[in-house]
C-alpha cells in the first residue's frame, strides 16, 4: 500500500507511506517558506510606502513655507491696503450718518423753535357759540395782535366747553395765517375744564382752522 502520485496524463507513481509523508512534509514547509518570504517583502514595500509619505508630509510644509516667504511682502502690502481701503469706507460711511444725524437734529431743533415762537397764550373773549349754528369767539393778549375764529356747524362741535375768561394755548400757523394748535388750558378762576378742547395739527387742518378761509370749517383771522 502507498500513496498514487501522479507524474503525467497516463504516468503514475505509487509511493510507500514510509517515503510519501515525508515528501509532503517537504513540500508543505518549501511553501510556507515561500509565503512567509512573500509576507515579509509586503511588509518591507508597506514601510517603504508609508516612510516615502512621511517624508512627502514634511516637505509640502517645507515648500509652502519657502513660497509664503517669497510671496509674503507682496501678500502683506496687498492685506494692508485691504485694511486702509475698508477702514476708509468705515470712516466715510460714519461721517455721512454723523453729518445726517446732525443735519435732522438740526431741523427737528429748527421746527421746535418755529414753533415754540408761533405759540402763544390767550384769554377768550367775546364768546357765542351755537351748537347748531355755529358762532365765533375771540383770543387776545398783551402784546399780541387778537385773534378771531369763526366757526361752522362741523367744527363748533368741538369748542362747546369754552367760555369767555379761558386761558388757551394756541399755537399759529406759519404766516399766522390760521390756528395750528388749540389746547384749552383753564376757567378764568384757574380751574381746569371738564372736557377741555384738546386739538392737534391735524385736527384742525380736518376743521379747516389752518387757513384764511376754509368752506368745510371756519376762518381764523386777525
Amino acid at each position: 500500500m502507498g500513496v498514487s502520485v501522479r507524474l503525467s496524463r497516463t504516468a503514475r507513481v505509487y509511493l510507500p507511506f514510509w517515503i510519501a509523508i515525508p515528501a509532503y512534509l517537504i513540500v508543505g514547509i518549501v511553501w510556507l517558506g515561500v509565503a512567509a518570504v512573500w509576507v515579509v517583502v509586503w511588509l518591507i514595500l508597506a514601510v517603504c510606502k508609508l516612510a516615502g509619505r512621511g517624508i512627502d508630509a514634511r516637505r509640502r510644509p517645507q515648500a509652502r513655507g519657502q513660497h509664503r516667504e517669497v510671496q509674503h511682502p507682496e501678500a502683506i502690502a496687498a492685506e494692508q491696503a485691504l485694511a486702509e481701503e475698508y477702514q476708509r469706507q468705515r470712516e466715510a460711511g460714519r461721517r455721512q450718518r454723523e453729518n445726517a444725524l446732525e443735519a435732522e437734529l438740526a431741523e427737528y431743533r429748527q421746527q421746535v423753535q418755529d414753533h415754540d415762537a408761533r405759540t402763544h397764550r390767550y384769554r377768550v373773549t367775546e364768546c357765542n357759540i351755537d351748537a347748531l349754528n355755529g358762532g365765533e369767539f375771540t383770543l387776545e393778549a398783551e402784546g399780541l395782535d387778537a385773534v378771531k375764529i369763526r366757526l361752522d356747524a362741523k367744527s363748533v362741535m368741538h369748542f362747546l366747553s369754552l367760555k369767555a375768561g379761558d386761558i388757551v394755548q394756541v399755537t399759529l400757523a406759519p404766516g399766522n395765517v390760521g390756528v395750528e394748535e388749540f389746547w384749552q388750558i383753564s376757567r378764568a378762576n384757574g380751574a381746569r375744564p371738564r372736557s377741555p378742547v384738546e386739538l392737534t395739527a391735524a385736527d384742525m387742518e380736518w376743521l379747516g382752522l389752518t387757513t384764511t378761509r376754509s368752506d368745510s370749517g371756519g376762518q381764523a383771522g386777525s
